[in-house]
C-alpha cells in the first residue's frame, strides 16, 4: 500500500500490504517501479484481449501478490467486456503426471 509520495525525489514509500503485524515492512519505490493496477471496471481495463504468449502480471490465486505469467489460452466467451486466461506462472512446475501445479 502506498504511504506517501515525493515529487522531489520521484519516489513512492509503500508497506507491505501482506504482513500482519503492528509494524509492517516499509519501502522506498523508485516511481519506474511502480506500476498502476487499475481497478475493476475502469475504461482502460474493459474489452483488453492479450494474445497467447502475452507476458502479464497476474494475481495469483490464494494470494494478494502479482507474479510474472505467460498467457497460455484465452478463454474465448468473455463475461461482458471481461476475458479471462488460463495462465503459466514463471515458476509454475509440472508435476510426476505432467500436471502444472
Amino acid at each position: 500500500r502506498i504511504i506517501k509520495y515525493s515529487k522531489r525525489k520521484k519516489q513512492y514509500k509503500v508497506e507491505d500490504a501482506d504482513e500482519l503485524t503492528e509494524d509492517p515492512a516499509k519501502y522506498d519505490v523508485q516511481q519506474d517501479y511502480v506500476i498502476a493496477i487499475p481497478k475493476p471496471g475502469e475504461p482502460e481495463t474493459l474489452g483488453r484481449e492479450y494474445p497467447r504468449g502475452a507476458r502479464v502480471l497476474a494475481l495469483f490465486p490464494g494470494t494478494s501478490t502479482f507474479y510474472a505469467a505467460t498467457v497460455a489460452k484465452k478463454i474465448e466467451k468473455p463475461r461482458g467486456k471481461i476475458f479471462e486466461y488460463g495462465l503459466r506462472f514463471d515458476d509454475d512446475e509440472k508435476d510426476a503426471s505432467g500436471e502444472v501445479r
